[in-house]
């Protein structure tokens, strides 16, 4: 009878170490996966406060005019146009 109280308590006790190497694995696993996905944040942090600046950079007049420059654009002069003359009527009420 103890034998087999003992051999239960074995078995139970071995079925347990199992389980706990399992989820062990099973929490590293996890670990390395975030430590993957952090790392791939820091990436892409870096990579749009790079793009980010890149786009200030670029979109500044400064730049904009050199760019103009170096195309051999000119400057514009703003051009209005003068609206047509309207006829005007004599009866506008409709009385005569």
């Amino acid at each position: 009878m103890t034998k087999k109280i003992l051999l239960t308590i074995a078995m139970i006790n071995i079925g347990l170490l199992v389980i706990q190497f399992g989820l062990s694995c099973r929490r590293a696993y996890q670990s390395d996966k975030l430590a993957e996905k952090e790392s791939t944040i820091l990436r892409l942090e870096t990579e749009n406060s790079y793009l980010n600046n890149q786009i200030s950079t670029l979109s500044s007049v400064q730049s904009i005019s050199n760019r103009a420059q170096a195309l051999n654009l000119a400057p514009g002069k703003p051009s209005f146009l003068v609206p047509p003359a309207v006829a005007v009527a004599d009866n506008i009420s409709g009385r005569q």
